[in-house]
């Protein structure tokens, strides 16, 4: 398997430790948390084959040219629409996330536009990066990064402030039915893969995923999320985290690196993370701006060769962003991820069922040109 694709599944593994996933997880720790993460695996290790599978035809090709070769104008219009705000959405949750968290932990003093504002210039500079550049930089940041990650998560574990005794308490509700909500948010960090979508263009060799890794695709997320769900109720305690808004932010801060540089946890955390994070929000709205502009381009804004087509969409980005994501509080916004990871399993039937489209399209064009 192309070692882009790890490093697409990875990232979105790692980044949503944070965000809202652990704190939906905790919320359902007494209603079938634990079944609706084996669900999720199951699900999400399955997803990945076949997205995997039904790409592997079209080396060289992202899912725009494949609409646009293979499926009637109307459909190709209405995929690349819900796509698009779907990807949109992901980074604007993530960018009004950590504007939050900064506020609250790091800058409390700091307007929240003042740090919308660094983020969302921070982001568009690799938004408006050539996808092949972007795909080399997320390379780099994965292998400086991930060594770190591996020790913050080492570290959680064998740390002696974590009580395992609270992880056996909630292994105890180890028999209740999965709870939707826990599913799809358990899901989300697993389907990270759909971001070939557009990379897929970039990467020219055909695709395979054997038994060999989808094992490890499947252990890695095992462990991912083990990790988000049960390390802050080792820390933090069972039945009091679900009142908590930030699980792992409080975890990290009960941490201490006793013969480190900096001796709080927290701030090596947020930065690692932070920079993590970066990287998503920059992969969700290049593809965002991608499709967008696949859905709709004016020749009008190609002035004098240089097409402004790209600048446009981004505007609108940073439009919505702040109307939104400036006022936008700590509870709204949980209540936001929550609808939007709900609404998952539509994108993904919506996902697949186009590319089943593509690969029956694509056999009777090859069957017709054979003939």
């Amino acid at each position: 398997m192309n070692r882009f694709l790890y490093y697409f599944i990875i990232l979105n593994m790692i980044v949503n430790i944070v965000v809202e996933v652990p704190k939906i997880l905790i919320d359902y720790s007494h209603q079938g948390a634990i079944t609706s993460i084996i669900f999720a695996l199951i699900i999400g290790a399955s997803l990945t084959w076949i997205i995997i599978k039904l790409f592997r035809p079209f080396p060289g090709r992202s899912l725009p040219e494949l609409l646009e070769l293979y499926t009637p104008n109307w459909l190709n219009k209405l995929v690349l629409l819900y796509f698009s705000l779907n990807w949109f959405i992901a980074g604007s949750l993530s960018i009004t996330t950590f504007t939050l968290l900064l506020k609250r932990f790091l800058t409390p003093e700091m307007s929240s536009y003042i740090i919308l504002s660094s983020f969302v210039v921070l982001v568009s500079y690799g938004v408006l990066m050539k996808t092949r550049s972007l795909l080399n930089s997320m390379e780099i940041i994965m292998i400086l990064n991930i060594p770190i990650v591996v020790f913050l998560i080492a570290k959680v574990y064998l740390d002696e402030a974590m009580d395992w005794d609270y992880v056996k308490v909630a292994m105890t509700y180890v028999n209740n039915w999965p709870n939707y909500s826990a599913v799809t948010a358990a899901l989300y960090p697993l389907i990270g893969i759909v971001n070939i979508i557009i990379f897929n263009r970039y990467l020219i060799s055909k695709m395979d995923m054997r038994l060999k890794q989808l094992f490890i695709v499947f252990l890695t997320g095992a462990l991912i999320l083990f990790t988000t769900f049960f390390i802050p109720l080792g820390y933090i305690g069972f039945g009091i985290s679900e009142n908590i808004q930030y699980p792992w932010i409080l975890t990290s801060d009960s941490v201490r690196l006793k013969y480190g540089l900096i001796e709080r946890f927290i701030f090596i955390f947020l930065l690692i993370f932070l920079s993590l994070s970066f990287l998503n929000i920059t992969i969700h709205w290049h593809v965002a701006q991608k499709l967008f502009e696949a859905f709709y381009r004016s020749k009008k804004l190609i002035v004098k060769g240089k097409d402004l087509n790209p600048y446009l969409w981004l505007v609108l980005f940073w439009g919505i962003t702040f109307l939104v994501a400036g006022r936008m509080t700590e509870y709204q916004l949980f209540l936001l991820g929550k609808y939007f990871f709900n609404q998952q399993p539509l994108f993904l039937i919506v996902l697949i069922g186009s590319l089943m489209l593509i690969n029956r399209g694509a056999k009777k064009k090859w069957a017709k040109s054979a003939e």
